[in-house]
């Protein structure tokens, strides 16, 4: 029999409640912490790297014209430190692309329009090299066009120094791509290369 009397207990469920949390302790707070800051440290690691890297590969084309005692000339140098992938050379007449399926028509058209239907001559008496599609190396050179002094290669000369525009559509191993042009300064920035007929 009970005792009425008697203090009431509490129950083994009241006394074993949780105690409530008020929040993550700090030091949870703090590895968090810590773990964000690395991974920000590690993706500007990566970046850095991989910057570098590109820099380590990078070309620079140059295209210009030259002029000497043996002739004239439109030259391609890489001055860059890494290979260049020639994607696409394109060649204009006052301001109008000049095209055909091969470089050396592109060239004997050029030359005509310079110098007219009497004194066109071909790629029997001019040197060439059609760099595109293929890879320069670091300080490689190439003329695209080069022809001995004569009164017909003068006038040549003359027209194509106020007429002709080249361009120089060029990648890195890393397909980050630039555009230079013919006596240009800096090659710009291009998202790719256009592609096509030339």
């Amino acid at each position: 029999m009970t005792d009425p009397d008697a203090p009431e207990l509490e129950t083994p469920a009241e006394t074993d409640a949780p105690a409530r949390r008020s929040g993550p302790p700090l030091v949870s707070l703090l590895a968090i912490a810590l773990s964000i800051a690395a991974l920000l440290v590690s993706v500007f690691e990566v970046s850095a790297i991989r910057d570098e890297t590109r820099f380590q590969v990078w070309p620079f084309i140059s295209v210009g014209t030259g002029y000497s005692g043996e002739g004239y000339r439109i030259g391609v140098v890489n001055k860059g430190v890494g290979p260049a992938k020639i994607r696409r050379i394109e060649f204009f007449w006052d301001g109008q692309p000049v095209t055909a399926e091969r470089q050396s028509d592109v060239l004997n058209e050029l030359v005509r329009r310079a110098v007219g239907d009497d004194d066109a001559f071909d790629y029997s008496v001019y040197r060439m090299s059609d760099p595109e599609g293929g890879v320069m190396s670091a300080d490689e050179a190439t003329n695209l066009f080069a022809v001995e002094w004569t009164d017909t290669t003068r006038r040549l000369a003359d027209a194509w120094g106020s007429k002709l525009f080249v361009t120089v559509c060029y990648c890195s191993v890393y397909d980050d791509c630039w555009l230079a042009e013919l006596n240009g300064g800096e090659p710009e920035p291009v998202a790719a290369c256009p592609v096509g007929a030339r």
